[in-house]
């Protein structure tokens, strides 16, 4: 039969080490931190997406606060992230509007945020809602 273990609650109070293996654990990260925040370690992906409204209102994110918007021309929508990545990471971008034919072109993209241009069937740049996914290191 599996061995169960009560879940993990941390210590009341600072510098109070918990019983069991877990504490084992914490008192070694205590006297042990880690060089780097974890964030910044090789390999670490992580993935920032998001809702826009034509008027570059967010309307979701996620991670919360992850990133702002400015909308700066008719169509055009720079997005910074809170946090860059360590690499320019992949973007991929959706024209969210009613109709079809809209479509939408990531530009301008660095570790730091990118351009999302978006146009109507014409080719004519629109306001329109749009979604995002960017992912990397």
């Amino acid at each position: 039969m599996a061995e169960t273990f009560p879940p993990w609650t941390p210590p009341s109070t600072p510098g109070e080490i918990p019983d069991g293996w877990l504490g084992e654990i914490y008192a070694y990260f205590q006297q042990h931190p880690l060089p780097v925040p974890v964030t910044q370690l090789t390999g670490y992906q992580h993935t920032i997406s998001g809702y826009i409204d034509g008027s570059g209102a967010i309307l979701s994110a996620s991670p919360a606060a992850s990133f702002t918007v400015a909308h700066t021309g008719t169509g055009t929508y720079t997005i910074t992230f809170a946090r860059p990545f360590k690499t320019t990471p992949g973007v991929v971008a959706n024209a969210n509007s009613s109709g079809n034919g809209r479509f939408c072109i990531p530009a301008n993209q660095t570790s730091a945020g990118f351009t999302i241009e978006i146009y109507n069937p014409a080719g004519v740049p629109d306001n329109q809602p749009f979604s995002f996914f960017a992912q990397g290191t």
